[in-house]
């Protein structure tokens, strides 16, 4: 039922629904209302265990455990006119009418212009949405994201409509990191590396989620499913108190945890309950990904990155609304190569050639912005530097003793 689907439409009716059974338990009589019986059967319960304040049993399948709060709240705000509207199986509007509503705003973007100088972001990541950057490890993508997060409190630390980092716009606002391979430590001397590069400081508004447990595990009584984890609601009723633009999941692999990253069902549902978490709270997530070996042979070989770019199961691709890769440059390991793959509510294609950057004191402090790349900019440049790196292999291979090779070296730091 579509009450089900989304958590916070269930959160605002179900009090509805069980007073317009009370009043009418023909209401959902009948075969065709087996599920909807059980459903409200599962609703009394729980119910029942908030009134009585004490500890409710787990919910049953189609909430998010952090809009329980909300109960006690909208009790008293629906009517059981509202219920039965809830339970039509198909209610039809004019497109038009949605004509008004307005569009989310972009987190992450390009930020190109028309000649007419009208800004269009063409957004990556919008609010109520999850992206995905994918990069292989050593390239230096969880700075990246710390960047972003540091040029979006500078933004609103300074009043400007937008930050930038790595070639990329974010909106102003405070930042959360929800990060599972790094300790808070690390992350915040790196920030510090960050803001002192720009001249100036790290900020309070980007925030941590120090060492955090999976947001999302396996189910153990059904193969092939997940659900929320226990640190699901508490994890993101603070994120939603901090109010922030930007929220980084980083590596999401790791956020899912006892369930194969392979399998579509997991996945999706992950996704799924991390855009409804993203739409109630107002920000956009940014989750962070581990590429594929093929992607990476790919890059080296002149070939754009795709579906593929993403390890794991299709559905990671999929579920996102805009895809960014990062991959290191074939010719020159200090530079990186940022490419939008996938961006559903803007242009694709486009990337950048980024430098490392270090400070005074020679740490790493992200990436300067070294050439902005058009789609037809991205496929010709990958082109060449693939005819190079190979010329480059060739000569070195010729140099060694035996007509050696040394293809395999590692340039990860």
């Amino acid at each position: 039922m579509r009450a089900r689907e989304d958590p916070r439409e269930l959160a605002r009716s179900v009090v509805a629904k069980l007073r317009a059974w009370q009043a009418d338990p023909q209401l959902f009589a009948g075969p065709e209302h087996t599920d909807g019986r059980r459903s409200l059967d599962a609703d009394a319960d729980f119910l029942d265990g908030l009134r009585n304040l004490r500890r409710p049993k787990p919910p049953p399948p189609g909430y998010a455990a952090a809009d329980l709060a909300y109960y006690a709240a909208i009790a008293e705000a629906e009517s059981p006119e509202a219920a039965r509207a809830l339970f039509e199986p198909v209610r039809l509007r004019a497109l038009t009418e949605h004509l008004a509503d307005p569009i989310p705003e972009p987190v992450i973007w390009r930020e190109p212009a028309t000649p007419q100088g009208e800004r269009i972001p063409d957004a990556v990541l919008s609010v109520g949405e999850v992206a995905i950057l994918a990069a292989e490890g050593g390239t230096g993508k969880s700075t990246l994201t710390l960047a972003l997060a540091h040029a979006a409190a500078l933004a609103r630390e300074n009043g400007e409509n937008c930050g930038a980092a790595g070639a990329l716009r974010v909106k102003p606002g405070g930042a959360v990191l929800v990060a599972f391979e790094d300790s808070a430590a690390r992350m915040a001397r790196r920030l510090a590396w960050i803001a002192e590069a720009e001249g100036g400081r790290p900020f309070d508004t980007v925030r941590i989620v120090a060492d955090p447990d999976p947001l999302f595990e396996a189910d153990p009584e059904q193969r092939g499913v997940a659900r929320p984890a226990p640190a699901w609601a508490s994890t993101f009723e603070q994120i939603r108190k901090a109010a922030p633009a930007l929220v980084v999941v980083d590596p999401v692999s790791v956020a899912l945890a006892g369930a194969s990253t392979s399998e579509a069902g997991p996945v999706r549902a992950f996704m799924r309950a991390m855009i409804a978490e993203a739409e109630a709270g107002e920000f956009g997530i940014l989750a962070v990904a581990h590429s594929t070996k093929q992607a990476r042979a790919e890059a080296r070989q002149g070939e754009g990155p795709g579906p593929g770019a993403v390890a794991g199961s299709a559905a990671w691709y999929d579920s996102a609304r805009g895809c960014l890769t990062l991959t290191r440059d074939p010719v020159d390991s200090a530079l990186r190569v940022l490419e939008c793959v996938k961006a559903n509510h803007g242009a694709s294609g486009w990337g950048a050639v980024l430098a490392e950057r270090f400070t005074e004191g020679g740490r790493f402090a992200g990436f300067e912005t070294r050439e902005q790349l058009t789609p037809e900019g991205m496929r010709e440049r990958r082109k060449g530097r693939a005819i190079e790196a190979a010329a480059q292999s060739a000569q070195r291979t010729a140099a060694q003793p035996n007509g050696g090779s040394d293809d395999g070296q590692d340039l990860t730091w």
